[in-house]
């Protein structure tokens, strides 16, 4: 029932090529309220269209991602049905905008005014709370990771498929030479040391090239290759 209307919900605000709705959505980004306010009183329905020509975003979307809290509080006190709505390419509800973008704030928010969206499944099964912390593993924030996936053990299944990637959280740490948030991965879920991405390259061989093969000590198994692995410090 409820993914029926969500899919109804985005089918009825797509398409548009109207100027209220461009602006609307820059509106939204800039945090104009002043200016999204005069929209909403002249056409409603405005800014809950979705951008067929980019990414297929509204303006609660791109609120949500530039971290602009305010304009998208004012969206949702006129119509609740904003935190609802998916945007096009990848089935991804405000909250997945916020989260991909690490806007902590606007996360916090929605689960307060809308807690079961936190919970929402994109069009490859993942909930902003996945995509949350894939941000914090590039950003090495390892004590959010900590708090996100001791309260949702099943996003360290994340997958990034930013950029045609397709990697892992602790590819990210490793790519990004965090070392405390690569060895608290590692530790959370062992089997990160020999996860491939789609370029076919190991979180080690990323590991390595950071010079943090020390991290990988503890869970390399006695008849791996290490032979291949300069630097893994074991």
């Amino acid at each position: 029932m409820a993914t029926g209307l969500m899919r109804s919900l985005t089918s009825k605000f797509a398409h548009d090529d109207g100027k209220d709705w461009d602006k609307a959505r820059d509106a939204a980004a800039k945090g104009d309220l002043q200016m999204l306010e005069a929209i909403i009183k002249r056409n409603p329905e405005a800014v809950f269209c979705l951008d067929g020509k980019s990414k297929g975003m509204n303006a609660a979307h791109r609120a949500a991602a530039s971290g602009q809290l305010e304009a998208l509080k004012l969206l949702h006190s006129k119509n609740r049905i904003v935190l609802q709505i998916k945007d096009e390419k990848r089935g991804w509800f405000a909250a997945h905008w916020a989260a991909q973008e690490g806007q902590n704030d606007v996360v916090a928010w929605i689960g307060q005014v809308c807690a079961h969206s936190l919970s929402m499944p994109d069009s490859r099964g993942q909930t902003p709370w996945h995509l949350l912390l894939l941000h914090k593993a590039k950003q090495g924030d390892w004590r959010g990771i900590r708090a996100i996936a001791g309260l949702y053990p099943e996003t360290l299944d994340a997958i990034d498929y930013e950029f045609g990637a397709e990697c892992s959280a602790a590819h990210l740490a490793a790519k990004h030479g965090h070392k405390r948030t690569l060895a608290l991965l590692l530790n959370m879920k062992p089997e990160f040391v020999h996860c491939k991405d789609c370029m076919d390259r190991s979180v080690k061989d990323y590991a390595v090239e950071k010079g943090l093969g020390c991290v990988l000590s503890n869970f390399v198994s006695a008849d791996d290759e290490v032979e291949q692995l300069p630097g893994l410090g074991i």
